[in-house]
């Protein structure tokens, strides 16, 4: 998920100036306006696509937590993004702890004799 964090915060970071870019030169102005327009684009994409980016990771995080908790939504989620399902992971009790049956030594309630 943090992945999806750093891609939303990066592409409306660069896309912001990318736009201005394209709309300075095709509106045409001086090279000193052109300019102070990219560097007014700069500041503004650090602070827009940030706050933007984080606002879209929120948004979409209940979404998430759905898709990996719930079975059903977790099938659909993997065949949206062609993921394979992860084997399940095979729990392996121990019978005995040196010795001791295993419930007796997680609870304590063996007796010692003296």
């Amino acid at each position: 998920m943090a992945w999806l964090l750093l891609w939303m915060l990066v592409v409306p970071m660069l896309s912001i100036p990318v736009a201005t870019l394209v709309t300075g030169l095709f509106a045409g102005v001086g090279l000193m306006e052109f300019v102070a327009m990219l560097v007014m684009a700069a500041f503004s994409s650090i602070i827009g696509g940030a706050m933007l980016g984080v606002v879209l990771y929120l948004l979409n995080l209940p979404f998430l937590f759905l898709a990996l908790r719930n079975p059903f939504y977790r099938e659909r989620f993997q065949s949206v993004l062609r993921l394979t399902p992860a084997a399940a992971a095979e729990v392996v009790a121990a019978e005995t702890v040196g010795g001791v049956p295993a419930l007796d030594a997680v609870l304590g309630t063996v007796t010692k004799e003296h």
